[in-house]
């Protein structure tokens, strides 16, 4: 991934130092190895602090509402669908980004591999597929659909020039095991894992929209801030659905979770795809969200 790595960081760098944008938002270097966590570059300088690896799966779309003048991105097929909803609800202006598009290459989970400081700018999907995260193989390999430039690994375009590039085939997932129970036993699945994220502000941190937090489908009556205990269940449902393809994708508590249970960008990552199905709507595309109706619940 170090040649995605230059060549982002030379596109930062030089839209900084053309005055094209006031920042770039990217990947840098997180907390522990196996992260990364948001980069804002405001100087051609700082743009050495960008990185992307295998681990850079946070969907930057969450920063742009609020941000004034011209912005750049790193972006993947699923910021890129965030950043076409955020557009539709007048929240962001095409014109203001300069988007720098990455073509999918996969997210890892550290948890399956041994990831240290050394490694993790080379560990790659084609090498350890049985590390892939369930929600990311929707869009492995996929090139978002709206870029200002595009970026993708090496190893991927010798693949694909070879004819060689495959999705790979992961056993039985954990949605399809949960497909399996009966209507009864689903519900009850989910009634003890909704039942762990009661606290309010924690449940804005586990499904977060990318109106940092809900707070913009809040206002306008989307969703309601407080429900009783015989709601918490379509609540959290609620969340799901807002969150999907806006901020579908990873986030932290993903890692701290029981492996028994079924990460929340997997969550987010299948409803959209049943909504996909059921109502022939995707998230970024130009046809009115079925989901967001415009009235008070």
């Amino acid at each position: 991934m170090n040649e995605m790595r230059i060549t982002i960081q030379r596109e930062a760098r030089r839209l900084l130092q053309l005055q094209k944008v006031s920042v770039v938002i990217g990947y840098e270097v997180g907390p522990y190895p196996g992260t990364t966590a948001p980069c804002f570059a405001f100087t051609p300088d700082d743009a050495q602090r960008i990185v992307f690896n295998s681990f850079s799966s946070i969907n930057l779309a969450v920063y742009l509402p609020g941000i004034t003048g011209n912005v750049g991105i790193v972006a993947t097929p699923a910021t890129v669908r965030s950043i076409k909803e955020l557009e539709k609800d007048g929240l962001v202006n095409r014109k203001n980004l300069h988007i720098i598009g990455v073509k999918f290459p996969g997210i890892l989970d550290p948890r399956h591999l041994n990831v240290d400081r050394e490694n993790e700018n080379t560990l790659s999907v084609n090498e350890h597929p049985e590390a892939l995260w369930e929600w990311a193989l929707h869009d492995l390999y996929e090139e978002p659909e709206d870029y200002d430039i595009l970026v993708e690994p090496r190893w991927m375009n010798d693949l694909s020039k070879a004819g060689k590039l495959k999705k790979p085939t992961p056993n039985r997932t954990s949605v399809e095991r949960l497909e399996q129970m009966t209507h009864h036993e689903r519900r009850l699945y989910w009634m003890s894992y909704f039942e762990k994220h009661r606290h309010s502000d924690h449940n804005k941190n586990l499904f977060p929209s990318t109106y940092a937090g809900g707070d913009h489908l809040e206002k306008f009556k989307y969703i309601k801030s407080a429900y009783s205990s015989n709601e918490l269940f379509y609540e959290h449902l609620s969340w799901v659905y807002q969150s999907m393809g806006r901020a579908s994708g990873f986030d932290l508590s993903d890692l701290t979770e029981d492996m028994n249970q079924i990460p929340l960008s997997t969550i987010r990552a299948w409803a959209a795809r049943e909504f996909r199905k059921n109502f022939n709507y995707r998230p970024g595309g130009e046809e009115p969200n079925p989901l967001l109706k415009k009235e008070n619940i």
